[in-house]
């Protein structure tokens, strides 16, 4: 192509047409150069009125003069006459304009075009300028005087020099920085010289061809022209920019990701997954991946061996999906973490925000941990966050999510053979977590609140397990149980199966459904039944099936003993003596119906000044009796009456009981009992038939009965080592300090030995008396003796009573060592 010859620039202005009334807008604009005249336009109309012609001003002003030269940017405006009335009387219809748009003079780089609007109906018109583009497609040519620039659209032309680098519009500038500086918002500054500087402004760059380094700080500004532009070098905050394959629609290249060292920072899907793969086509590393922006978009990232990625999203939005691509490789020193995104969609194009795998040659992820991610979905088909698909995983650790109402569930995964850790999660969705093949999880400080199941479980092959082991600890699962389900779930292949729960209360109608013969559940270090737990029996009160221990932690599990001993066999056997399930160590089909059980104290107990009934304490009864240790523990406040019409047995535990009573305390226990036969009356017992050892009762009372006592009113028992203090005592026949009336059968004896009695009162109801007696048998420690025995090492101080003995009568033939 031959070049053409350059010329000087020659300074133009622009002449503006206004038709000046209404929302009409510009006529038509021409670009004169200077001092020479502009071209009178066509004359344009307007219906209803006149044209008078064009003038300086919109309204006044003088008429233009188009033979003068023009010298500086001239508005001129159109002035209208009204056409006057016919006068006949008749009025014109009104009409609506509708007008079409014509390009009836396109724009170029150094002149406007205009757009003139015809009304279909009328043939009403106006024109609108179309502002000129301001950018120069340039060509460089070499002529006889060297270089020049070229735009091959209007001809304009150039010949740089070492100080020409920057061209806008007509106007060439000597550095990019005074480019920059003088350029507006939308401004093409095209490359004249090889340069580098910094770009402050929303301005488009045509490279032209030249080497450049150009700085940016915000990343909405970088607009560089594909064409023309491949030897540019553009840095965002210091960090090399690098762009995708291809431009977008109008010509432009997108920003892929910016790099520093190991550190990559994206801006749109697209560009995280450029990021992704080129991290992919390196051996081995750590490396993070930044999220600068919101993400719209599905990627997938391929695990490799000794690759380590961390996708940070920096609480940024993303609506999309994450597949996790583990190659079907056992790539245990690959790691994927996915932190601070805040997955968000009304419609996801998978099934769950984050896929691990998604089909037979997509699986067997390694080291995946989802971080601090929020997942929200407001769509109408279920969504999942996290799933896993074929399985093989290894390692993945949720911690610190929440997943929100309208989700289907946070976690569905399949075979995570090993190391599935879940911390420190909240989840509201419909569902908590479904574990399908999965032999382990360990999870800890989470809190549920589901409408289905918190967990379910479930082993039906694919991996090679003894046993599958799930532990939960320091959470807090509630379930509204809906549509069946139950706050944890068995399906029915899990088999072999043990549950572990630590300070992790169940709330739903179902606490534990589905559980097999061989399950094994721990409640707060103590192995339950086959995890059928009674409805309504408190947490805290749990019976351990490995040690025959049942242990009462707070006033609800006290209170439920009697209901525990009432439907023993109905909790724990087939009501034959035949148990649904054995321990390993406890074989034997009656264990859990014959077994001497211990009930345990393991805690203070403030019944608050309720008024209960006598707590029954009779399980394992075959092979009777069991045990009752307080173990040091008190049981205070607590009103227990009879009624006085009915021959009964007054006291905190009830006659049935089956169980000796040890190392228990008692405070302000108040029993009221009847006067009926052969009622009985007692702080601990109204009548017991089993040993009694070291019971420390104070500020109590036992009132009425035929036998009355401040430990047990009567009873074929032994009682030792008690102490009582500010304790009273008043009955309607037979009262002692210990025990009312002691009897044995056969050659047994009762022994009463090795207790104090401080501050007490120990006295007939005056003159009130019992089982239609007329007299008292007071004993300041036993009203009764019916048995040999041992009575002695008894302290007393300060009793208030009318005994002078400490055996009140002692029965003929009977020899009680004192």
């Amino acid at each position: 192509v031959d070049p053409v010859d350059p010329v000087v620039p020659v300074e133009e202005y622009s002449v503006m047409f206004m038709l000046n009334y209404g929302d009409a807008g510009a006529y038509t604009a021409e670009t004169v150069k200077a001092g020479e005249t502009v071209s009178k336009p066509a004359t344009p109309t307007r219906s209803g009125y006149t044209f008078k012609g064009w003038f300086t001003a919109a309204e006044g002003g003088v008429e233009y003069d188009f033979t003068q030269a023009v010298n500086a940017d001239v508005t001129l405006y159109a002035q209208w006459k009204k056409k006057s009335s016919s006068g006949s009387g008749s009025s014109t219809p009104k009409h609506t304009h509708s007008y079409t748009a014509t390009v009836t003079k396109p724009e170029t780089c150094g002149a406007d075009g205009v757009k003139t609007f015809t009304c279909g109906g009328c043939g009403d018109s106006y024109t609108e300028v179309i502002p000129a583009t301001g950018q120069h497609s340039l060509k460089t040519y070499t002529g006889e005087g060297g270089i020049v620039f070229v735009c091959s659209v209007c001809g304009f032309t150039t010949t740089p020099v070492t100080s020409e680098v920057a061209l806008i519009g007509s106007q060439v500038y000597a550095s990019i920085a005074e480019a920059n500086s003088t350029a507006q918002d939308g401004d093409t500054i095209i490359l004249l010289n090889d340069c580098s500087g910094d770009i402050t402004k929303d301005v488009i760059i045509n490279g032209n061809d030249k080497t450049a380094t150009l700085n940016y700080d915000n990343v909405d500004y970088i607009n560089i022209l594909e064409a023309n532009s491949t030897e540019l070098t553009i840095n965002l905050d210091g960090k090399k920019v690098y762009f995708e394959e291809e431009a977008d629609v109008e010509g432009y290249l997108v920003v892929a990701y910016t790099l520093d060292g190991s550190t990559y920072t994206v801006y749109n899907a697209k560009g995280l997954q450029t990021a992704l793969n080129a991290i992919n086509a390196i051996d081995s590393g750590d490396f993070t991946v930044n999220l600068a922006d919101d993400i719209e978009g599905d990627v997938t990232v391929t695990q490799k061996a000794n690759v380590k990625v961390t996708i940070d999203g920096n609480d940024k939005k993303f609506n999309g999906a994450i597949t996790v691509d583990g190659k079907s490789q056992r790539y245990e020193t690959a790691a994927l973490t996915i932190k601070s995104i805040n997955f968000e969609a009304d419609s996801i194009s998978k099934d769950a925000f984050i896929n691990l795998g998604g089909n037979n040659n997509i699986r067997y992820t390694h080291g995946v941990t989802v971080d601090n991610c929020t997942f929200s979905y407001s769509g109408t088909v279920d969504a999942v966050a996290i799933k896993s698909y074929t399985g093989g995983d290894w390692n993945l650790t949720v911690d610190g999510c929440t997943v929100n109402e309208g989700m289907h569930s946070m976690l569905q995964v399949t075979n995570v053979e090993k190391g599935l850790k879940i911390t420190d999660c909240y989840v509201y969705s419909k569902n908590g977590i479904n574990l399908n093949n999965c032999p382990s999880l360990e999870m800890s400080g989470c809190t549920f609140d589901t409408k289905g199941y918190a967990v379910r479980v479930g082993v039906n092959g694919g991996v090679n397990s003894d046993q599958k082991s799930f532990s939960i600890a320091n959470s807090n699962l509630k379930s509204a149980c809906e549509d069946g389900d139950a706050v944890i779930i068995f399906r029915s292949s899990a088999t072999n199966s043990k549950l572990t729960l630590s300070n992790t209360p169940l709330t739903g109608a179902t606490q534990i459904s589905g559980a097999t013969e061989d399950t094994i559940i721990i409640i707060d270090g103590y192995s339950v039944w086959n995890g059928v737990v009674p409805a309504n029996m408190p947490k805290t009160l749990v019976v351990d099936g490995e040690t025959q221990i049942v242990h009462v932690k707070s006033a609800a599990a006290f209170a439920y003993l009697s209901t525990l001993s009432e439907k023993w066999a109905e909790f724990y056997t087939d009501g034959n003596g035949r148990t649904y399930t054995n321990y390993a160590n406890r074989a034997g089909a009656d264990y859990y119906y014959s077994g001497k059980w211990t009930v345990s104290l393991d805690a203070d107990i403030d019944l608050n000044n309720h008024e209960i009934d006598p707590v029954l304490i009779k399980i394992g009864e075959n092979t009777g009796p069991s045990h009752f240790d307080g173990n040091g523990h008190t049981i205070k406040n607590a009103v227990i009456t009879t009624s006085s019409s009915t021959e009964n047995s007054a006291g905190l535990f009830a006659a049935e009981s089956r169980c000796d009573f040890k190392n228990l305390k008692l405070d302000n226990i108040q029993v009221t009992g009847s006067n009926v036969g052969n009622s009985c009356v007692g702080i601990l017992a109204g009548s017991c038939n089993t040993a009694i050892e070291g019971i420390t009762i104070t500020n109590s009372k036992a009132i009425n009965g035929k036998y009355t006592g401040g430990v047990v009113g009567y009873g074929h028992t032994d009682v030792t080592n008690c102490e009582l203090t500010n304790v009273e005592v008043k009955g309607g026949y037979k009262m002692g300090g210990i025990i009312g009336y002691i009897c044995a059968s056969n050659s047994n004896t009762g022994e009463v030995t090795g207790n104090t009695l401080n501050d007490c009162i120990v006295d007939g109801l005056g003159g009130v008396y019992a089982g239609g007696k007329t007299e008292y048998i007071i004993g300041k420690v036993v009203g009764n003796y019916n048995c040999d025995g041992t009575c002695n090492s008894n302290t007393i101080t300060s009793m208030t009573t009318s005994a002078t003995e400490n055996i009140g009568q002692i029965e003929v033939g009977k020899s009680v060592t004192q």
